[in-house]
């Protein structure tokens, strides 16, 4: 069982991982490369049968870069939480 000692430090650490991950710059340039490819993808795609069907596929595969962006964000912003609680404790003790 875990406790919320044990809860925050995995936020704090997920946080921690979250940041080194944005601040690498190859990890940068394969997110704006997948975009690219996606945005690429997009404006090539052609009317015809498979239209809406290919269109649904970028628009998935966008939306699933959306969540990891997102998610990581969220790793972040839980760290920043758990950091301001420790922090006010600090000062009140």
């Amino acid at each position: 069982m875990t406790t919320r000692e044990d809860r925050n430090q995995d936020k704090i650490t997920k946080g921690k991982q979250a940041q080194e991950l944005l601040s690498n710059p190859l990890f940068n340039e394969i997110f704006t490369a997948i975009k690219a490819g996606y945005f690429e993808k997009l404006i090539n795609i052609k009317k015809g049968d498979d239209y809406a069907r290919d269109l649904k596929d970028v628009h998935e595969s966008m939306q699933n870069l959306r969540m990891i962006e997102a998610y990581i964000d969220r790793c972040i912003s839980s760290e920043k939480v758990v950091m301001n609680e420790r922090n006010k404790i600090d000062i009140n003790a």
